[in-house]
């Protein structure tokens, strides 16, 4: 069987975080197991309590889910494709603002500046940053 692409197990893991009804009291694990003789692996990625709530209301609203879904296609690589949030958002969610922020230069030094949809993505970017910073 062959190994899941990058970030494909996490984006997996996104449209669950999204389906769920309740509030999330706990982190979520993501536990990926890798069956190949050579190398059988088990590992497990954490989403923190925070970001995993913060996703779900994000991805229940839909301007903000819209404007989260803008992010993840401006923000993907060759390397991830579209899953690039999501792989970011179990290892490291504060290279989603990193990343962000290079989108947003970007399109306002090439000329490409939609002001509201801007306006949007920083704002979904301030609250992303401020559920980061909660202990």
């Amino acid at each position: 069987m062959k190994e899941p692409a990058r970030g494909e197990r996490e984006a997996a893991a996104l449209s669950l975080v999204a389906q769920h009804d309740q509030p999330f009291t706990a982190d979520v694990d993501l536990i990926g197991f890798s069956n190949n003789n050579r190398d059988p692996r088990l590992r497990t990625w954490t989403l923190q309590q925070p970001v995993a709530e913060w996703l779900r209301c994000t991805l229940r609203d839909p301007v903000s889910a819209a404007t989260l879904d803008k992010l993840r296609r401006a923000i993907a690589t060759p390397e991830f494709g579209v899953n690039h949030l999501a792989y970011w958002v179990f290892r490291a969610p504060a290279q989603i603002l990193a990343a962000a922020a290079d989108h947003l230069a970007e399109a306002s030094l090439g000329n490409r500046i939609d002001i509201p949809e801007m306006a949007r993505m920083a704002g979904l970017c301030n609250s992303l940053a401020r559920v980061l910073e909660m202990p």
